[in-house]
């Protein structure tokens, strides 16, 4: 059965549960890399692209982008602010998580 899933400026509801942004949206498919990160109206809006690194870029930013995707399945989550610091997951856990920045 398909969520149910409302957008609105600064969050998202799937199945009832609100999702605030900014949040990550991850494919389902952990072959997909294309991640995006959207951010709230009080941020300035738009969706940040993550990708596999292509040359020196490994992401692009797009102000217009506001919407989740809606062409296939996805993974909703709360953002973690690194005040710039790319970290890396590699497992998480209930109770842990192994990293590196």
């Amino acid at each position: 059965e398909d969520p149910e899933i409302e957008e609105h400026d600064d969050h998202i509801e799937v199945n009832g549960v609100i999702i605030n942004k900014p949040f990550v949206e991850k494919p389902v498919d952990a072959d997909d890399h294309n991640i995006a990160i959207y951010y709230p109206s009080s941020a300035g809006g738009g969706c940040k692209k993550l990708f596999r690194k292509v040359g020196d870029r490994s992401s692009e930013f797009y102000p217009e982008i506001n919407e989740i995707r809606r062409d296939g399945s996805y993974i909703y989550e709360e953002f973690i602010e690194t005040q710039g610091t790319d970290v890396k997951m590699y497992t998480v856990g209930p109770d842990y998580g192994d990293a590196e920045a």
